[in-house]
């Protein structure tokens, strides 16, 4: 509730930021991107961070890669996240690369998720898929060299 142009209630920022979480996750991605857009014009502070990573997160799951990606730039040049935030900037960014399937770059953004991730399953599931890449990786590189021997 605004009176004389500021904000009375300090939770509605954080309450438009859970609806946002809310759209992602019943997938509807393009009504998350602007409750988080929403949320980045009308309001200051680290929610509109947090805002830009899950606006991020939603632009990749509807192959918006140019705007994801410079989001990510952003987030990672300019903004300093809490740590198990970083866990969840270092994920999306992982997952980023997945999509565009950029093995090298998901390892390595794996590896560093699972440093900064303070939940022991969410560490065994980062290591499940971190080791499945690497194997994906270390196949790719094993049939290039094999195609080149055999054209030569």
């Amino acid at each position: 509730m605004e009176i004389r142009g500021k904000e009375k209630n300090k939770w509605v920022d954080d309450s438009y930021f859970l609806i946002g979480k809310a759209l992602f996750y019943k997938q509807e991605y393009s009504e998350a991107i602007e409750m988080f857009s929403f949320i980045n014009r009308n309001y200051e502070g680290y929610i509109t961070d947090l805002s830009i990573l899950w606006s991020a997160r939603s632009q990749i799951q509807l192959g918006n890669f140019t705007t994801a990606e410079e989001q990510i730039l952003y987030l990672e040049r300019e903004v300093r996240l809490k740590k198990a935030d970083y866990a969840l900037f270092l994920e999306i960014t992982a997952n980023y690369h997945i999509k565009q399937k950029n093995w090298g770059k998901v390892i390595t953004y794996l590896s560093k998720a699972i440093k900064y991730s303070g939940d022991k399953r969410k560490r065994l599931d980062l290591h499940t898929s971190s080791v499945k890449y690497i194997i994906n990786l270390k196949i790719t590189n094993l049939l290039i060299m094999l195609l080149t021997k055999l054209c030569e």
